[in-house]
């Protein structure tokens, strides 16, 4: 059993629906309420009851059941997006030991603007992180909680791909800060993007760790290695030539590149700022990726998209 506290057009219970025997749909809307009743009727979704209430007054006596699920708003009264738990409405973190009392786990939606270290503190019982990209976008941010405080949370990551070569990557939160990162050297003939889900994960360390890379830099996100890691979740580069940070060089690359895709990893110009300087059109098969190494030295690196698909074909 499942009760969907912010039932709103009933997108999100429409599915979860899919998953429980009973499901109920908890709205104050009574316009939204009618909605949704016709359309669950239509889609011959039989399994949701529809309530119109408050829910939070619901909470306060509703029976108990195995889940929750929660899409608090994310915008305060003047419309400006929120970053913080207790700014949402309703207030999860406020009502989260009321939440644990009425179903047995929670999932709680958020915006992929959320700071999820600040939601792990205001909220103890968490099991599990679920960050959820679409096409290296990332889209959402699931929590699920528990009625007690677990040993270990799990952040669990996926890149959804228009090719259904999804991108999966998963790891225990408390092993992050001992996972072992070895810094690059020099650049080695692949470079490694992680997808956004694992960049809005913090996993920095974990994913260098997993597949053997080696790190640029401590704030420059990017990994390198001799070796082609296709299954690697995010985007893999085939490095072309390493440029300078000097005006020649500079002048030369803009010379020979007057068209590429361009990228500012820990770098002082932004990819506007640099494209313009440069006069590089946006666009091409090239990637250009500005950044800054581990001994402070800031470069261009010059690549080629590897595309797994082409190389599983």
């Amino acid at each position: 059993t499942l009760v969907d506290l912010t039932g709103g057009f009933g997108v999100d219970c429409y599915f979860l629906a899919e998953q429980f025997r009973q499901v109920t749909y908890v709205e104050r809307n009574a316009e939204l309420c009618a909605l949704a009743e016709q359309n669950f009727e239509a889609l011959r979704r039989n399994n949701i009851e529809v309530i119109q209430a408050d829910s939070e007054e619901y909470l306060k006596t509703m029976k108990p059941v195995d889940w929750i699920f929660i899409d608090p708003a994310r915008r305060n009264e003047t419309g400006k997006k929120v970053v913080l738990l207790s700014d949402c409405e309703p207030d999860v973190s406020a009502l989260s030991s009321l939440l644990l009392q009425k179903a047995k786990r929670v999932m709680i939606k958020l915006s992929p603007m959320m700071d999820i270290t600040a939601a792990l503190r205001e909220l103890p019982t968490t099991a599990e992180v679920h960050i959820i990209s679409v096409d290296n976008e990332c889209k959402e941010v699931l929590l699920i909680l528990n009625q007690t405080k677990p040993e270990k949370i799990c952040i669990k990551t996926i890149n959804i791909t228009k090719n259904n070569q999804n991108q999966f990557f998963e790891y225990v939160l408390n092993d992050e800060a001992t996972a072992e990162i070895h810094f690059a050297s020099g650049i080695e003939k692949y470079l490694y993007e992680p997808n956004s889900s694992i960049m809005k994960s913090g996993a920095f360390k974990s994913i260098g760790e997993r597949f053997n890379l080696y790190k640029l830099h401590t704030n420059t996100h990017l990994y390198t290695s001799s070796v082609l890691l296709i299954q690697f979740p995010g985007r893999v580069f085939q490095v072309v030539k390493e440029w300078s940070n000097s005006k020649p060089e500079l002048k030369e690359l803009a010379k020979k590149l007057p068209k590429a895709n361009i990228s500012t990893r820990n770098y002082p110009l932004s990819v506007d700022e640099f494209r313009k300087k440069l006069k590089i059109k946006d666009g091409g098969d090239s990637y250009l990726f500005a950044c800054t190494l581990k001994n402070e030295k800031k470069v261009i690196i010059e690549c080629q998209k590897i595309n797994p698909v082409e190389i599983f074909d």
